[in-house]
């Protein structure tokens, strides 16, 4: 190489920029962006230069990464963008670091999440650097974080999602809000509305941010539970109602599409206390989102967890009530909400009408939710919308109800259904709408109460819990509507009625009024204010005795429709009888039900149907007057008819056709042996009197009436007609076989009466012959109740057979006109005082003489003697002056005017008895039979009795020699003389109707039958009474039974909810000081970058010039001693102290010149040979610029923004020096965290000039950091600790007392404490 001539070596930009001093030579040129030109202008485009510059070197160079690694380079630019005008801040900076963020995700180095996360912690997710930018720069921003960012999977290993989201978060909380925050919020916006964008461009920028929020929370591992939490803590706390709805969205959101890992977080995480909280929100958007969020909850959840979460509190109680707090709140949308949430079928939209149908795979998942609807829909005012909700909710039940019958069984399960069902019914509807939803609810019931008699075991008990609760409400209604009558009252009283004052005279004698005030004189309002007592409250309510309502009358008919249904339904399938549906093993359930449900009623419509011992005293007496009859029980003449019935048909079917011992049936209902059987004998009485009642007096349109088939002339005594089966007759006769549901409901009581009389002259139907025939012959082989049913029929069939023998005589004796005796006694009924029949059977006049054991024993008692302690007296005989002096044996040709006691049954004397007036009689108005009207006068008496009697003289005949064995013992003479067998041998002479009733009428036969068989009948009226009363009595127990528990029901959900509003409060306090302390470290962590920053801001800039020099030759250059310890624990190295500044002490002495002389020689050398040594051995290295071997900085030499969840917090103070200063020491899994409170008294106190020289206010120290840790006293007490860190510096803290200490000491790494923690010592 020629002298003179130079080599020229190439050096790369990177070996250029390394040579002086690196990437940091670039940070502080983002320092001067506000800086002035020459002209006064300032250049904008600068930033994107640099920033692209800048990019464009990372983006080349491993080095450079390196660098800005280790210089923490974004650290660095965050805050110099943070200070600068953010007009420096254009869509050119903008995609040049999205740009880097694509290829710190796209490439494959070490260092790229480390400065990913630098670049989102730093820039990012820094609000303070974005929220005065422009719209357009921050709405594309949040877009690419929302589509193209949350696109990248690779980068969620790089951020720590729940760092995200906090962040996130606290930037939506204080600065993107949409309703500036007031109180009851404790909190205050950091950025006023004048320097944000408008309401609508911030609600579409927080849409996209919530984007990538979810994007986070869903990415991160593990159970995100973390992430929820976060989000829930935010939901809690913050009160405007539009700054929580679209994060509410968000959680909804989650919960519906990620059920596996947000259901077990929000159930760990008590997400239904922020449930409820947010269902007190004044917005109905809150309320229906926050509805959705438990419904998606409930539908994910495993029955245990829904259980577990639901039950202890219940919640579902709570949710009615925090509903109910909100006037006019319950709209179809809820509704909606609610019904999804009880079929847990939770879609995702807010809509009014559902669009999906109710299936038969709908299943009721969340039966409580009925209890919370009906609730609601029970205390919403009514009103057009209401009606609509009300018809909604009852024909959704009706649709699942139908199409599943396990849902049909889970409503059953509900304790006390009938009342939620029944509360939106109307007792009296008052327009087309309520009349509409009251048909519902019957519909409903009628589903439920069939499934129950048909399927379940029991389900009789359903049906009377039906009948008593309804019979609560229809009670509760009537007093509502009774009080409100009084007042009403009472103030038109108070309006109508002058006051008149009464001046009271003084001792004086003057007329000044007493206590000045005027006397007001009594008036008729008086007497209307003492129904209240003397402390102005109301008549206590209490559940009256139980009478049909028009309710309990439609729910019987819907009840029977049902089981109709059911029946015609065996009949249909021909040719199988009906008897083996019955009898069948898969019907004995519904059979069983069917049977307790006839036995509750029997006794009840007996009485409703006048009463039995009224009636055949009615049709048996001799002046043919309606007497006395039972209670009516709240039934129409109609409605009684009809019920009896559709009962008696039944009965036909389900007890007299039913093989079914019910002996088990009868323990169940506590009823003695045979009761079942007598109170079908009872119901059967009283329907065949009824209906020789209806025949008497022709209370029916006889062209209703079929024709009988057979000739009405007796056939000849050797003709004796095969015997049919009665069960046979029966089911051919009955009703039910020969009825379509069309023509169940008859309009008029005509057609009714008509519908079963088939043969009006016939003292008795064939049906009701059948009928008793059937009972007598069921349970044979018990002798007893065999016994007593004879007896009792035999005494019926002969009172009746001897009266229409008298009534025949009458009519043929002598024409006399009985209407108007008739109309006066029917007219009398009607507006006179009636006496109700409730006495016992020993006050029979005409019965005396059969009753005198009954008389004598029980005149005090309410108890009947047993027929079974009667059952072997038959040889006992009675005076003959017992009976009546002019009584005497009927003759047929000579009986004119004397007629046997045992035809007529007329009531005790009126003094006896209590009196009632009854709202309505049983029989209205109608003119009495004459027998003689329509047929020829040839017909003599005999003719007449053969054509009545023909069906129940053999019927009484076969009872007499087929149970000849008993009846005999039973029915003897005055003297003890058998009458039976002389009977029977006088009867089988001949088959004439004429001489059994000769028989029935002589003498002792009728001392027999009365003393005997009468005393059975009357034993079997009596038991029916007493039932009757039981059965009454047991539907007001259950009606108060039913209230108790719905009394005991609320008193225990409000008990619970109070519990649950405690835990609530409790939570609600945690999550608010959750929430403002992680604002705190938030604040505290933003302010130790800032605090960092301007440290390295400092280095930087020492970094550039020749510190030894400036040190030797600058006057302004200021030190300090470093923090650094040595082996010795002694602080010997000093650090540039850019804050110093001169004071008189700091002066150097004169006599140090010659001294500092040499030593700026020396360091001149030195410095120089450095420079040489370095410069040649570059050139025997590698020009490798590239270099990919550099150490990776390991993590925990970034600053991390957030280090997760804090696991421990506590108030401490930093001892620094003399100094102690109040702060928050916080723990998490990784790192230790100091915050000065800057607030406090104390620090503000502070000279500012000390701040500067005050280490760690906003410290964090990563666990791998810590080598040791002491234990120290302070203020001599054993409750500081001293931490020693890898950088050769310690810190020390002060807490309340030791056991705070241990907390403390738990909680950090196991190094360097000692075994007086009980952890072992360990490097």
């Amino acid at each position: 190489m020629l002298s003179n001539v130079r080599s020229v070596v190439a050096h790369s930009i990177y070996s250029t920029l390394h040579s002086i001093g690196g990437v940091q030579v670039f940070f502080p040129l983002f320092g001067q962006l506000d800086h002035e030109q020459i002209d006064g202008s300032i250049n904008y485009n600068v930033c994107s230069i640099l920033l692209f510059t800048l990019c464009e070197l990372i983006e080349r160079s491993y080095t450079i990464q390196h660098q800005m690694l280790t210089s923490k380079g974004f650290l660095m630019i965050g805050y110099y963008l943070e200070k600068s005008s953010k007009q420096h801040i254009n869509m050119e900076s903008l995609n040049s670091l999205i740009s880097l963020i694509t290829f710190f995700i796209k490439i494959q180095s070490k260092n790229s999440p480390l400065l990913l996360k630098q670049l989102f912690t730093h820039i990012f997710f820094n609000p303070s650097i974005w929220i005065n930018c422009s719209v357009f720069i921050q709405m594309r921003l949040y877009t690419y974080l929302a589509t193209e960012f949350v696109s990248y999977n690779e980068m969620y290993d790089s951020i720590r999602p729940i760092s995200g989201i906090i962040q996130t978060l606290n930037t939506l909380k204080y600065v993107y809000w949409i309703v500036e925050p007031t109180r009851p919020s404790i909190y205050q916006a950091k950025i006023l509305d004048a320097d944000r964008p408008t309401r609508e461009q911030i609600v579409e920028m927080r849409s996209y941010m919530l984007l990538y929020m979810k994007q986070l929370v869903i990415s991160g591992p593990g159970t995100q539970e973390e992430e929820l939490q976060a989000i829930l803590n935010y939901l809690h706390t913050i009160n405007e109602d539009e700054n929580i709805i679209d994060v509410l969205d968000l959680v909804v959101s989650l919960m519906s599409e990620h059920p596996k890992n947000m259901v077990p977080a929000f159930d760990r995480r008590l997400g239904l206390r922020t449930v409820f909280k947010l269902l007190e929100s004044t917005k109905e958007g809150i309320r229906l989102q926050a509805l959705k969020l438990l419904g998606f909850f409930l539908q994910r959840s495993t029955i245990k967890r829904k259980a577990d979460a639901m039950q202890p509190h219940n919640l579902f109680s709570l949710l009615a009530d925090r509903l109910s707090l909100h006037s006019n709140a319950f709209t179809m949308a809820t509704y909606n909400i609610l019904f999804e949430i009880l079929v847990e079928k939770v879609s995702g939209p807010i809509v009014e009408k559902r669009s999906s149908e109710i299936t038969s795979d709908w299943k009721i998942e969340n039966s409580a939710m009925i209890k919370v609807i009906a609730t609601l829909l029970r205390n919403s005012p009514d009103n057009v919308h209401l009606y609509d909700i009300k018809s909604r909710f009852l024909d959704d039940m009706i649709l699942l109800s139908s199409s599943s019958r396990e849902n049909r069984r889970v409503i059953l399960q509900i304790s006390v259904w009938q009342e939620y069902l029944l509360g939106l019914a109307y007792v009296y509807p008052s327009n087309e709408q309520q009349v509409a939803v009251t048909d519902r609810v019957f519909e409903l019931l009628k589903i439920l109460l069939h499934h129950a008699i048909k399927y379940e075991f029991g389900g009789w008990r359903v049906w009377i819990d039906t009948l008593s609760i309804l019979h609560g409400r229809v009670t509760k209604e009537d007093y509502y509507r009774k009080i409100n009558k009084m007042v009403e009252n009472m103030k038109d009283d108070d309006e109508n009625e002058p006051k008149t004052p009464v001046s009271t005279p003084t001792a004086s004698g003057s007329g000044t009024p007493f206590d000045g005030q005027s006397i007001v004189t009594p008036t008729k309002s008086v007497s209307n204010r003492q129904v209240f007592s003397k402390t102005n409250q109301l008549p206590p309510y209490t559940i009256s005795e139980f009478k049909y309502s028009p309710l309990h009358i439609r729910l019987l008919h819907s009840v029977f429709d049902a089981i109709e249904s059911d029946v015609r339904a065996w009949k249909a399938e021909a040719p199988k009888p009906i008897t083996d549906f019955i009898n069948h093993s898969d019907n004995q359930i519904f059979c069983a039900n069917i049977v307790h449900i006839i036995s509750q009623m029997a006794e009840i419509l007996c009485n409703a149907c006048g009463g039995l011992l009224p009636l055949l005293a009615s049709a048996t007496s001799a002046s043919h007057e309606i007497e006395i009859l039972e209670n009516t029980e709240g039934l129409s003449p109609l409605n009684a008819m009809k019920i009896l019935k559709r009962v008696m048909s039944l009965s036909d079917l389900f007890i007299l056709a039913n093989t079914s011992n019910f002996s088990e049936l009868e323990q169940e209902k506590s009823m003695p042996t045979g009761g079942i059987l007598r109170q079908c004998l009872r119901l059967t009485m009283t329907t065949a009197v009824r209906h020789c009642m209806e025949c008497r007096f022709q209370r029916f349109d006889r062209s209703f009436v079929s024709k009988p088939s057979e000739p009405l002339s007796p056939p000849p005594p050797s003709a004796k007609p095969a015997m049919k089966d009665p069960i046979e007759s029966i089911i051919e006769l009955t009703y039910l076989m020969n009825s379509s549901p069309e023509n169940v409901a008859d309009e008029t009581i005509e057609r009714l009466v008509a519908s079963f009389i088939k043969n009006p002259e016939s003292v008795l139907q064939d049906i009701d012959i059948q009928r008793l025939r059937a009972i007598i012959y069921r349970d044979v082989d018990d002798t007893k109740q065999t016994q007593f049913l004879a007896l009792s029929i035999v005494y019926f069939a002969s009172v009746l057979m001897v009266s229409r023998y008298r009534d025949i005589i009458e009519t043929n004796q002598a024409s006399l006109s009985r209407t108007a005796s008739f109309m006066s006694a029917t007219n009398s009924i009607r507006n006179g005082s009636i006496m109700e029949s409730n006495t016992d059977a020993a006050s029979l006049n005409g019965l005396s003489s059969i009753v005198a054991p009954i008389t004598n024993n029980n005149r005090n008692s309410n108890e009947t003697t047993s027929y079974d302690d009667r059952a072997n007296t038959g040889n006992e005989t009675d005076n003959a002056d017992s009976q009546s002096a002019d009584k005497k044996s009927v003759d047929l040709n000579a009986a004119t005017s004397q007629y046997t006691s045992i035809a007529s049954i007329p009531i005790s004397d009126p003094s006896t008895v209590n009196q009632r007036r009854m709202s309505e009689s049983k029989l209205p108005e109608y003119p009495k039979t004459n027998f003689d009207s329509n047929e020829p006068s040839a017909m003599n008496i005999t003719e007449k009795l053969e054509r009545t009697l023909l069906n129940v003289a053999p019927f009484l005949r076969d009872i007499f020699t087929e149970f000849s064995h008993i009846l005999t013992k039973t029915l003897v003479g005055s003297h003890g003389q058998e009458l039976l067998p002389s009977g029977l041998h006088a009867l089988k002479e001949t088959a004439s109707v004429v001489e059994l009733v000769m028989l029935l009428c002589s003498q002792e036969w009728q001392n027999s039958l009365q003393k005997h068989a009468g005393l059975a009948f009357i034993e079997l009226v009596n038991e029916g009474r007493v039932l009757a009363h039981a059965s009454k009595d047991h539907v007001v127990k259950v009606a108060n039974e039913a209230d108790f528990i719905l009394n005991r029901m609320r008193a225990d959900d409000i008990r619970k909810a109070s519990e649950f509003e405690q835990l609530s409060t409790q939570t609600a306090s945690e999550r608010k000081d959750e929430e403002e302390l992680c604002d705190h470290f938030i604040m505290a962590s933003r302010q130790r970058h800032e605090t960092n920053a301007s440290r390295l801001r400092e280095k930087f800039l020492a970094q550039m010039i020749n510190d030894k020099t400036a040190y030797l030759n600058s006057s302004n250059s200021f030190w300090k001693l470093d923090p650094w310890e040595d082996d010795l624990r002694r602080r010997r190295r000093l650090v540039s102290n850019f804050d110093g500044t001169s004071h008189n002490e700091a002066i150097p002495n004169s006599s140090s010149n010659e001294t500092e002389d040499d030593m700026i020689l020396t360091l001149t050398k030195e410095e120089n040979l450095l420079k040489q040594i370095k410069q040649k051995s570059q050139n025997f290295l590698p020009n490798n610029n590239e270099d990919e071997n550099l150490s990776q900085v390991d993590e925990k030499d970034v600053d991390q923004e957030f280090s997760g969840p804090i696991r421990y917090s506590t108030e401490s103070f930093l001892i620094c020096g003399t100094l102690a200063i109040r702060g928050t020491l916080a723990i998490t899994h990784h790192a230790l965290l100091f915050d000065t409170n800057e607030d406090d008294e104390g620090f503000k106190n502070l000279d500012e000039k000390m701040i500067f020289y005050i280490d760690n206010l906003h410290g964090k120290w990563h666990f791998n950091e810590i080598r040791a840790i002491f234990s120290r006293r302070y203020l001599l007490q054993d409750k500081a600790l001293e931490i020693f860190v890898s950088n050769r510096t310690s810190v020390m803290f002060a807490f309340t007392d030791r056991s705070i200490v241990k907390k403390v000491v738990g909680l950090l790494p196991r190094v360097g404490v000692g075994g007086r923690y009980g952890l072992p010592q360990q490097r």
